[in-house]
C-alpha cells in the first residue's frame, strides 16, 4: 500500500488506478470492518498523495466516484456475509424447534474446552412418539415437538436457579425425529442422578397440543463418565438409553461399566447368532416329560442349542432374547420347527412307530403371535412331514398371553382348531389372575422350576402355597399340569400328592437327542413289559 501511495504521488491517476483492486482484495482477505477501515485509511491516503499532481477538481470527481463504489460493495459483501450466516444457522439448526441439530451437537462437542468432569450429557427418546403421528396427525406430532422444545430451552435457567448446575456453556440438540441431547455443566457437589430426575420431572406429563391433552413420557439415559471425551459421554448416555427402552421406558437411566459390558456381549451374541443361522450351526434336544401311568416318557419339550465355537457356553435363555430383539426370531422358530419335523421324518418306520403316541412340544416366541404366516407354514410343514398336530404342542410363556392382540388369539384358535394344543410355559411367573385361566386358550400349564427348587427349602412356605394354589385351580378348571426342573424325589412326591401328573427335569433325563430319547423311550418299556409279563406268569 505505501508502494501504491508513493506511485500515486509521483504519477497521478495511474497511481489512483491501482485503488479499486487493492480495496477489493481487501474485502475477500479480511473480516468486513477491518476491509472497512483499511480501505477508508488507504483511500485518504491516496487522495493526499494525487493531490500533488493531480487537478482539484478531476480529484473530487474521481473522489464521487469511489465513494459510490465504496458504498456498493461495502452493502454487496454484507449481504454476502449475512447469507452466509444464515446459511450457516440453518445449517447447524433443527428448523421444527430451532434447536441445535445434530451437525451442530458434534461441532459443539468436539470444540467443549471446558472441565470435561463436570460435563454431564443427557439422551432424551420420546416413547411411543409414532403413535401420536398416527393417530392425531403430524401437525399435531409436530406442536409437541415444539412444546417440548420450549420447555427444553428454559431448563438451564430454571437448573442453574436451583443450584443444581453450574454457569457455563449448555447444549441443547435435537437429533432425531424423536430424540433429544443436553449437555449441562454439572456441580461436583451434585449428584447426577437428582439432576437426570429433576429433568425427567420437568419434561414428562401432559401437554395441551391444539384441542388435545396428550401425556408424553421420556426414557432418560446419562453419562457423568467421569474424565472422558464429550463425544465418548454421548455414546454412553445413548447406551444407557437403548438398554433402558429394552427394560421398562419411561425412566432414568445410568450409563455403567456393567452396561457398557452387557452391550458388548448382545453384540458379540447378535454377530455369532447371524453367523450360526448362516451356517445352520444348531441342533436340538429333546427334554422328556414323564407322567404317572407309565415310567417311559409321555411327551418331550423340544430344546435348542447353538454349536458354533463362538456361542459356546451361551444358551437360548440368552441368544432367544438377541433373536427377538433383532427380528431373528422368525427364521429362527421356523428353522426348529423344519428340523423337528425332519428329525422325526428320518426315523426308521419302526422306531417312527415306536414314538407315534410321543407328543412334542415346541416353544414358540411371543412375537409369534403376531405373525400371520405363523399358522399355515405350520400346518404346510406338518403336511409335508407327515406330523399329527393332535400330537403338537405349542409351548407360550405368561406374559406373552397377557399381553395378547385380538390377531395372536386368531392365531392361536386357528392352530386349536386343527389340533395343536397350548401350553402355558413358565405359569405364575407372569401376572395371569387365576380367574383368567378361562378365557385363555389354553390345553396345559406348566410350573415354572423357580418354584419346584425352593420346595424343598427352609422358610419357603410362601411358594409351597403358591404351588399348592396352581394345582388346586388348575383342578378346578380341569388342566392338566406340568412341573419343570424336578430334581429329587422329595420334590416328586410332593407335586404328586397335590395332584401334580407329569414331571419333567434331571430327576429323569438330561435333555438328549431324538436317537437317544427314542432308544431310552424303547428300553424302559420292554423293561417294564416284561416286568409286567413275569409277575403275570408267576
Amino acid at each position: 500500500m505505501v508502494t501504491v501511495t508513493l506511485y500515486t504521488y509521483s504519477q497521478g491517476l495511474a497511481g489512483l488506478a491501482f485503488l479499486f483492486p487493492v480495496v477489493a482484495a481487501l474485502f475477500y482477505l479480511t473480516t468486513i470492518e477491518t476491509a472497512g477501515k483499511v480501505a477508508v485509511a488507504f483511500t485518504l491516503m491516496m487522495f493526499v498523495a494525487g493531490s500533488q499532481s493531480i487537478p482539484g477538481e478531476i480529484l473530487l470527481r474521481f473522489g464521487v466516484a469511489v465513494t459510490i463504489t465504496y458504498c456498493f460493495i461495502w452493502f454487496l459483501v454484507l449481504g454476502q456475509k449475512q447469507s452466509l450466516n444464515r446459511l450457516n444457522h440453518s445449517n447447524l439448526t433443527d428448523p421444527l424447534t430451532g434447536l441445535a441439530n445434530r451437525r451442530a451437537m458434534d461441532q459443539w462437542l468436539s470444540h467443549y474446552q471446558a472441565d470435561r468432569q463436570s460435563l454431564c450429557l443427557f439422551q432424551l427418546n420420546i416413547h411411543q412418539f409414532k403413535s401420536v403421528n398416527q393417530r392425531y396427525g403430524r401437525a399435531t406430532g409436530d406442536a409437541l415437538l415444539q412444546k417440548l422444545a420450549c420447555r427444553l430451552e428454559k431448563l438451564p435457567n430454571q437448573l442453574e436457579s436451583a443450584g443444581m448446575i453450574g454457569s457455563g456453556a449448555h447444549l441443547l440438540a435435537r437429533t432425531s425425529g424423536d430424540e433429544f441431547v443436553l449437555g449441562l455443566p454439572t456441580r461436583q457437589s451434585q449428584h447426577r442422578d437428582t439432576i437426570a430426575e429433576a429433568i425427567h420431572h420437568r419434561l414428562t406429563g401432559v401437554y395441551q397440543v391444539f384441542e388435545h391433552q396428550l401425556m408424553l413420557t421420556l426414557t432418560l439415559g446419562y453419562s457423568q463418565g467421569g474424565d472422558v471425551s464429550p463425544s465418548d459421554k454421548l455414546q454412553q448416555a445413548n447406551l444407557a438409553t437403548i438398554q433402558g427402552k429394552a427394560a421398562q421406558p419411561g425412566l432414568c437411566y445410568e450409563f455403567s461399566e456393567t452396561l457398557a459390558a452387557e452391550m458388548e456381549q448382545e453384540a458379540a451374541i447378535l454377530q455369532g447368532l447371524k453367523r450360526a443361522m448362516d451356517l445352520g450351526a444348531f441342533e436340538l434336544k429333546y427334554m422328556p416329560i414323564h407322567g404317572l401311568a407309565t415310567p417311559w416318557c409321555v411327551s418331550a419339550e423340544v430344546l435348542v442349542r447353538c454349536t458354533l465355537p463362538e456361542l459356546n457356553g451361551i444358551g437360548p435363555d440368552r441368544f432367544i432374547p438377541v433373536a427377538e430383539k433383532y427380528g431373528l426370531i422368525y427364521e429362527l422358530d421356523l428353522w426348529i420347527i423344519q428340523r423337528c419335523f425332519t428329525e422325526i421324518q428320518s426315523l426308521s418306520p419302526s422306531h417312527r412307530e415306536e414314538v407315534r403316541d410321543l407328543r412334542l412340544a415346541l416353544n414358540i416366541s411371543s412375537m409369534q403371535l403376531n405373525n400371520p404366516k405363523l399358522a399355515p407354514s405350520l400346518l404346510s410343514l406338518a403336511t409335508t412331514y407327515g406330523i399329527d398336530l393332535n400330537r403338537l404342542d405349542l409351548e407360550l410363556t405368561e406374559t406373552s398371553l397377557v399381553s395378547h392382540s385380538a390377531e395372536g388369539m386368531k392365531t392361536l384358535a386357528e392352530l386349536r382348531s386343527n389340533g395343536i394344543k397350548v401350553v402355558l410355559d413358565d405359569f405364575g411367573t407372569g401376572f395371569t389372575a387365576f380367574t383368567q385361566l378361562q378365557h385363555y386358550p389354553i390345553d396345559r400349564l406348566k410350573i415354572d422350576r423357580s418354584f419346584v427348587s425352593q420346595l424343598e427349602t427352609e422358610g419357603a412356605e410362601q411358594t409351597r402355597s403358591l404351588v399348592d394354589v396352581i394345582l388346586r385351580v388348575a383342578a378346578i378348571y380341569e388342566i392338566p399340569v406340568t412341573a419343570e426342573g424336578v430334581e429329587t424325589r422329595k420334590q416328586e412326591e410332593y407335586l404328586i400328592k397335590r395332584g401334580c401328573h407329569h414331571f419333567q427335569g434331571y430327576l429323569y433325563s438330561p435333555p438328549i437327542s431324538l436317537g437317544e430319547l427314542v432308544a431310552k423311550r424303547r428300553t424302559m418299556m420292554a423293561e417294564t413289559l416284561g416286568l409286567n409279563a413275569k409277575a403275570v406268569s408267576d
